[in-house]
């Protein structure tokens, strides 16, 4: 495991990579157009597959900033956006898996909470 990888970072990787995917689909649904974030081609499914390339290639803590990053201007996700910086907080500090899992849990919850 590289530097800064976290133990199950693929399936981590994975799970966000489909709440993302749910953000983008009700995006969809409430405006008819999904919103784009500002990355190249982010729109719909593209922002869960932009997340997925940037953390397997860098990490599971920089895609986690991109994604971040990539939210943050958007009002509608501010409380998304603050549980993804706990779940960055605990991925940065070495918390273990379990923490990470719960934490991956409340973002899952945060994508399917209207």
């Amino acid at each position: 495991m590289g530097a800064g990888r976290v133990p199950g970072e693929a399936a981590v990787i994975a799970r966000l990579a489909a709440a993302v995917g749910g953000i983008s689909a009700a995006a969809a649904r409430a405006v008819g157009d999904p919103p784009d974030w500002g990355w190249a081609g982010t729109r719909a499914g593209d922002l869960s597959q932009g997340f997925t390339v940037v953390a397997e290639a860098a990490g599971l803590a920089v895609g986690l900033r991109w994604l971040i990053s990539v939210l943050h201007p958007d009002p509608g996700v501010v409380g998304l956006v603050a549980v993804l910086r706990g779940l960055l907080g605990a991925v940065e500090t070495g918390e273990p898996h379990r923490v990470i899992l719960h934490a991956v849990a409340a973002v899952e919850t945060a994508v399917a909470t209207p």
